[in-house]
């Protein structure tokens, strides 16, 4: 209902040409949704015997499939052909999301067999879930779409909402290999210590999770910002995609990238509510945030000259803003959490992280200048040597700072189970 209400709105705030456009291409991607939504209630199924593998790679799959479209396929068409291969790109990733949830279900006996059981008490107390539940996830999509339109109406020229599309689509992955992938982890783990009423259980693993979270987030957030040019540049830069556009989006990206930790992170805390069967907070505290988020966006556009980047800024400072309200109402509720020990951990985190940074853009000038002709290879290097050498002295550094998630993480590699 909301895409075609979209296909009303928008031949009123742009020219026709781009209403034809954009009518098409919803008309690509709205199964998308469909495929999305089918993914996560497969996946929740899958969750529930413990088998989190299939679940946390259908998104990564989701966006290689997209990436790969705009590298390999998207280069060999013409003006809007591209769009329209980036529209299918996106269709056909969420069908192959969806159909990667099946096969593990299967091997455990799962039949499918569809029956309307309105009076199950389950299905009941789902029901009353999930409407909170579906508006504070809707808060989000709303806020992404709220961006695009500020973008669209109130940045002169085109390109903004494209160069905040394109820094998006790069920062969903680390959401995706990091939040979702450890939030959906633990979610099992904290909701038996709800049911068991173990108040200390349930902090203890909330604490657990979401120093490993922020472990690997913080430096996925200052690696992504040091090395967003070269990122955007490896897998954009072809074709109509222009220098100045590689510029424009991974400016974007720098600031959407300094609130990735948080975002991640939002994604435990939200889940611990989601375990207490509070589904009521998080949304309540979504709709301030999504006030915050329009405000700050048309303060950053006008009063200052970042364009889509004050965009980008403004969607990392709300989530920073939502962490640290989570955080609060969890701190007064839960007795167990030990807040003292996650913001020390933090404080290394980010010691250890400046200091990958800081051998980041070193690495990354020297290669600059030894690599002048910007071919696909070089730009490979550029990426791949610089972020190489930086997670090395990552864990080097935690290592000298005797961070304990180091350990879990190197360590669980090899002995979890999924």
């Amino acid at each position: 209902m909301v895409g075609i209400a979209i296909t009303f709105i928008i031949p009123l705030i742009t020219s026709y040409e781009k209403a034809v456009l954009t009518s098409d291409i919803l008309r690509i991607t709205l199964p998308f949704l469909l495929f999305i939504c089918l993914a996560a209630i497969l996946g929740a199924a899958l969750n529930s015997f413990n088998h989190f593998l299939a679940p946390a790679i259908a998104p990564v799959l989701y966006n290689a499939v997209f990436i790969l479209a705009l590298i390999f396929i998207a280069p060999s068409c013409k003006d809007t052909s591209k769009i329209y291969v980036a529209a299918w790109a996106v269709f056909i990733g969420g069908f192959v999301e969806l159909l990667l949830q099946f096969p593990p279900l299967i091997k455990r006996g799962l039949k499918f067999k569809p029956r309307l059981e309105p009076r199950n008490d389950a299905v009941k107390e789902i029901y009353a879930l999930l409407l909170p539940t579906i508006l504070g996830l809707s808060l989000f999509q709303i806020n992404e779409l709220m961006d695009y339109l500020v973008a669209e109406i109130c940045i002169v020229g085109d390109g903004a909402v494209s160069a905040l599309g394109y820094a998006n689509r790069v920062m969903q992955l680390p959401l995706s290999l990091i939040g979702v992938a450890i939030a959906t982890a633990s979610f099992p783990a904290l909701t038996t210590y709800i049911t068991r009423q173990d108040r200390i259980g349930f902090a203890s693993v909330l604490s657990k999770s979401l120093k490993t979270c922020l472990f690997i987030s913080i430096p996925a957030s200052l690696g992504i910002m040091v090395l967003s040019e070269p990122i955007i540049r490896l897998l954009f830069e072809r074709g109509e995609f222009t220098p100045e556009a590689t510029e424009r989006a991974s400016f974007a990206l720098l600031f959407y990238a300094s609130g990735i930790w948080c975002y991640c992170a939002n994604q435990v805390l939200t889940r611990a509510f989601f375990a207490q069967k509070d589904t009521k907070t998080p949304v309540r505290i979504s709709m301030y945030i999504v006030g915050l988020n329009f405000l700050l966006n048309i303060t950053l556009v006008f009063w200052t000259p970042l364009k889509e980047a004050g965009i980008a800024l403004a969607t990392a400072v709300s989530g920073c803003v939502n962490f640290v309200w989570l955080m609060t109402i969890l701190k007064n509720r839960l007795i167990g959490l030990d807040t003292k020990s996650i913001t020390i951990m933090m404080l290394k985190s980010i010691t250890a992280s400046i200091i990958m940074a800081l051998i980041a853009v070193a690495t990354l000038i020297f290669l600059v200048k030894s690599l002048v002709d910007r071919t696909l290879l070089n730009n490979s290097i550029l990426v791949i040597v610089p972020l190489t050498i930086a997670i090395a002295f990552y864990f080097l550094a935690a290592y000298l700072l005797k961070i304990e998630e180091l350990r879990d993480v190197v360590g669980g590699f090899g002995k979890k189970k999924c």
